[in-house]
């Protein structure tokens, strides 16, 4: 269902700061390069690694790698034309940003709370 072009964005389908981060990247997606699936999703299901399955974080599967957490985020921002400058926060060494990811995530239930309302074009959403 994919093709080279195409990267695909997994997230959490009940946090709503994820699916307000997924609406935020559809609507700066000029480029139409991704398409998005809940973590609890079947395509989900068949396509993580193994060593990703358990992990509670955005997860960015590009044409040849998979990248979660921070690093997948700074990726999309690549993937988004009005933001590769965001890119340079890779600058910041990986366990600071990685702090500061794991301590949004852990409190994004409580900061945002939880609710299904990513809406979107269904042909860019993997079931």
């Amino acid at each position: 269902m994919t093709n080279q072009l195409h990267m695909v964005v997994l997230f959490d389908g009940p946090c709503t700061l994820c699916n307000k981060a997924v609406q935020w990247i559809d609507k700066h997606d000029t480029n139409n390069r991704f398409l998005f699936a809940s973590l609890q999703s079947d395509w989900a299901t068949t396509h993580l690694p193994d060593r990703l399955s358990d992990m509670d974080s955005v997860i960015l599967q590009t044409p040849n790698e998979w990248l979660s957490s921070s690093d997948a985020i700074l990726e999309i921002c690549n993937g988004l034309p009005n933001f590769k400058w965001l890119t340079g926060l890779k600058a910041i060494p990986r366990p600071i940003r990685e702090f500061i990811y794991r301590r949004i995530a852990r409190n994004r239930f409580t900061i945002f709370g939880k609710g299904y309302c990513a809406i979107i074009s269904s042909d860019k959403i993997l079931n």
